[in-house]
């Protein structure tokens, strides 16, 4: 990018606009860092390099189906809760520059008094469970009153609320616990998820929940024919409710080829996705965080995760797309392909700002 006066309008847009993380699982490295004795990571790290890109919300993942995402604790209600316990301590520290928002009110006031918004959400029912052949919705419940607002039901594999996306081929839908999550969600107005979820849940939570609902990292499979990513119908169907779809930066969500996926190749998305229901229902929800660090006892090549491939894990993520700091690229190549500010404005973030607002009263 070697033109001042393109740079400067980037810089504008970033600068007015409410961008938003929405599939944010920075706490890995956080937590990390912690264990090493660094102190308030969010005032002295991530808010500075969130403000330099205008990034003013995150959905924090929190917990899951996967124990990659919790310290590799295998109990992931327990993890789920050190998770957010080890984001309380950095609440306490840093409570002038975050703050945890669990509805409307509070994100509005969040970001006029300047604050990063974090919402919680998880990424798969496994910490939902409770004990062996006992459900309950108390856990559920329980998350709720910690913060807990946005419910991913599965990862790529199976759980007792329904079957993700890498067991399709059993065509099994929710089960009766999950009906029952998917109901109690609807009572308590959280954003459902319909990432990774295999198609026949993905039909009874259309049946089930008449609401607005969330794909928050999943691309268009006719651009790039991945299971994980989203059939047009499906798309359409999101966006009549009111929906969004949060982009993955994940290279091989984005392109099936040997080549890591640039930003050129992310835009086939969004153009895609706007030819089919306008500007309004797509955002970005990158699955990435920028470690810095090595983080061994929780990551590893995730090349095949539950019976779903993703490539090795040295071609996640192309350079131009690997980090926050990125995120002006996009805006760039928007600017290129001729999308009018207010468009890129709603997909950096002003998409899933309205559907925060709307659903989380």
């Amino acid at each position: 990018m070697n033109d001042p006066g393109l740079e400067q309008r980037i810089a504008e847009i970033h600068r007015r606009t409410v961008v938003i993380d929405g599939h944010c699982h920075l706490m890995k490295e956080l937590m990390a860092k912690r264990d090493m004795g660094e102190r308030a990571l969010f005032r002295d790290y991530y808010c500075p390099l969130f403000r330099d890109v205008g990034i003013r919300a995150i959905m924090l993942i929190t917990g899951g189906d996967n124990n990659s995402m919790i310290k590799g604790s295998d109990l992931m209600l327990w993890g789920t809760f050190d998770v957010i316990d080890y984001f309380n301590q950095e609440l306490e520290e840093c409570g002038d520059v975050i703050a945890l928002c669990r509805s409307r009110l509070e994100i509005d006031e969040a970001l006029q008094a300047g604050k990063l918004v974090v919402l919680f959400g998880i990424e798969g029912g496994r910490p939902l469970e409770g004990r062996p052949m006992y459900d309950s919705l108390s856990i559920l419940r329980i998350l709720y009153q910690l913060g807990v607002r946005s419910v991913q039901l599965t990862g790529n594999g199976r759980n007792r609320l329904a079957d993700g996306i890498a067991e399709a081929g059993t065509n099994g839908g929710l089960t009766s616990f999950g009906t029952a999550v998917v109901k109690e969600m609807k009572k308590l107005k959280m954003l459902l998820d319909i990432s990774h979820l295999a198609p026949a849940g993905v039909n009874d939570v259309l049946r089930l929940f008449d609401g607005p609902i969330v794909a928050s990292h999943s691309n268009a499979r006719a651009v790039c024919d991945h299971p994980r990513n989203l059939p047009d119908e499906l798309i359409k169907e999101i966006a009549q409710r009111g929906g969004v779809v949060g982009l993955s930066l994940f290279s091989t969500l984005i392109n099936k080829d040997n080549n890591l996926a640039d930003v050129k190749d992310l835009i086939d998305h969004i153009d895609h996705i706007c030819g089919l229901v306008g500007p309004d229902h797509v955002g970005l929800g990158p699955d990435f965080s920028e470690f810095s660090i090595q983080i061994s006892q929780w990551t590893g090549n995730r090349g095949n995760m539950e019976g779903v491939q993703y490539g090795n894990k040295e071609s996640y993520f192309h350079p131009d797309l690997k980090g926050w700091k990125q995120f002006p690229n996009i805006t760039c190549e928007l600017l290129t392909r001729g999308y009018p500010e207010k468009a890129i404005e709603k997909v950096l973030g002003g998409n899933f700002l309205r559907l925060y607002r709307q659903v989380l009263q």
